[in-house]
């Protein structure tokens, strides 16, 4: 009967050892192939809209506003460098008479991303347009901020006394660096 135990444990451990070897033609490539994978970098772009328009009423200390739809910064540089958007502002004219960049304030609204982590990426507080040369609009600190984002942005400004109806234009550029 131990015989009989024994010799049907050995068929059994002799039949999985025969399961789970390799065929008898299986061969194996001696020399692995060493696959590179190469990302290219792209560049640094911002892309703002042409124009936008606001109202307020000449009356003293009324507010004036003005809704800028989306801007885009595009960073495919594959840097990872972080970027900060600036903007710059001119003096409102109308002709004859001027309102001073001095009296308008830029929000930047909430930024999103299709394609990207927010994470790193700000946006700048409500800024007066005459800061120094320019004011901060947005930045994405090193290790982030590659791929997409937009925001819109809000002036504002609060009219002085003695204004005179009309349109007032002025330029505000935005950079991203």
């Amino acid at each position: 009967m131990k015989l009989t135990k024994t010799l049907a444990a050995t068929v059994t451990g002799l039949a999985l050892s025969a399961a789970v070897a390799a065929p008898a033609s299986a061969v194996v490539d001696p020399t692995p192939t060493v696959t590179t994978i190469t990302l290219n970098g792209g560049g640094l772009s911002i892309d703002g809209p042409a124009s936008a328009s606001g109202s307020g009423s000449v009356t003293p200390g009324s507010t004036m506003t003005v809704t800028i739809e989306d801007t885009s910064v595009t960073d495919s540089r594959g840097l990872l460098s972080g970027w900060t958007a600036t903007g710059a502002s001119t003096d409102f004219f109308n002709g004859t008479y001027s309102m001073p960049k001095a009296l308008f304030t830029w929000a930047t609204g909430a930024i999103a991303t299709p394609n990207g982590s927010l994470t790193g990426v700000t946006a700048a507080a409500s800024v007066p347009l005459n800061m120094a040369a320019t004011f901060p609009v947005a930045v994405a600190i090193p290790l982030h901020g590659a791929g997409t984002f937009t925001y819109p942005a809000t002036v504002t400004g609060v009219v002085p006394v003695n204004m005179v109806a009309g349109a007032y234009v002025g330029t505000i550029t935005q950079s991203v660096i």
